[in-house]
């Protein structure tokens, strides 16, 4: 009995042992199988012409598959690959158009007003960026650089570093995020920072500074970051990122000769004069200074 015979005798149940065997061994048995017990879940009222309906479906199954060269996968898959390339440029822009940045120049400061009425103190050479669109929901921006925070009560405000973040509901705290160095003073209310695999809880007055992956207690004497006024504080603070800060609030250019072995500073410097700045930060050292319009040199004092 060939091929199709067996296969109509199969539709109607109408198989003998021997051709149930005979049909299981032929090629194409399995695929045949498959497609019944998917058709059993479909109902058709209208009468069926089973014998046309097992040839066009033969002739589906046996059809030889067209060879694609490997020209034409590559033509294929470069073109997938472009559509992926615009949409995910897109995405791109679309959230770029989303986010709001706001940054300071060298020796510039900036106050600005968040959405939720809660307040940031931008110090120079700074910047924030977060969604103004999703703020009702989402109170998170991040920050390169200092900004001092009054934060309106509500949900959890959340500030992002590379090198930390802090989490607050309505607070006063002080972030500062530069040379690899990340500090966090607490001036009102609670803040919870969390940095290096570590979660710590800062009340008014408490802070802390991470150098290197070493975390340090710091206190808080004033009621705001002294920068505020006018003046950077440091305590412990290596010597280049003393001077870093230097060029922020002045807008110069400094270069160290020679680097003192003890190089932490603590202290502190205005922000009104650059030669004052400058004594404040080289004397403890011994170092001197010449100031050149923007460049400055410092180097050790000669004996």
């Amino acid at each position: 009995m060939n091929r199709e015979e067996l296969i109509l005798k199969w539709l109607d149940n109408d198989l003998s042992p021997e051709e149930l065997r005979e049909l299981q061994s032929m090629e194409g048995y399995e695929s045949y199988l498959r497609i019944m017990e998917h058709a059993a879940h479909f109902k058709n009222d209208q009468k069926v012409d089973k014998e046309k309906g097992f040839k066009d479906l033969e002739n589906r199954i046996t059809r030889k598959p067209k060879l694609i060269s490997l020209k034409s996968r590559l033509k294929a898959v470069a073109s997938v690959a472009a559509v992926i390339a615009v949409l995910f440029t897109g995405y791109l822009f679309f959230n770029e158009q989303q986010s709001t940045q706001v940054s300071t120049r060298l020796a510039e400061h900036r106050e600005l007003t968040l959405p939720d009425a809660s307040e940031v103190y931008l110090n120079a050479d700074s910047e924030i960026a977060y969604d103004e669109n999703e703020w009702g929901q989402n109170r998170s921006l991040t920050l390169k650089g200092e900004a001092f925070f009054k934060v309106e009560k509500g949900s959890a405000f959340k500030v992002r570093t590379n090198h930390g973040w802090v989490q607050v509901l309505g607070t006063q705290f002080n972030v500062f995020n530069r040379d690899g160095i990340f500090k966090v003073n607490c001036f009102e209310g609670s803040v919870k920072v969390g940095v290096a695999h570590k979660e710590v809880i800062l009340k008014p007055g408490e802070g802390l500074q991470v150098i290197n992956g070493k975390i340090t207690a710091r206190s808080s004497k004033t009621g705001e970051p002294l920068w505020l006024q006018g003046k950077s504080s440091f305590e412990s603070m290596p010597l280049s990122a003393v001077l870093n800060e230097i060029e922020r609030q002045y807008g110069v250019q400094i270069s160290l000769e020679m680097e003192p072995e003890n190089n932490e500073f603590t202290g502190v410097f205005s922000h009104d004069n650059l030669n004052e700045a400058l004594r404040a930060v080289c004397q403890p050292f011994r170092l001197q200074f010449v100031i050149n319009g923007n460049q400055v040199k410092v180097s050790p004092v000669e004996q």
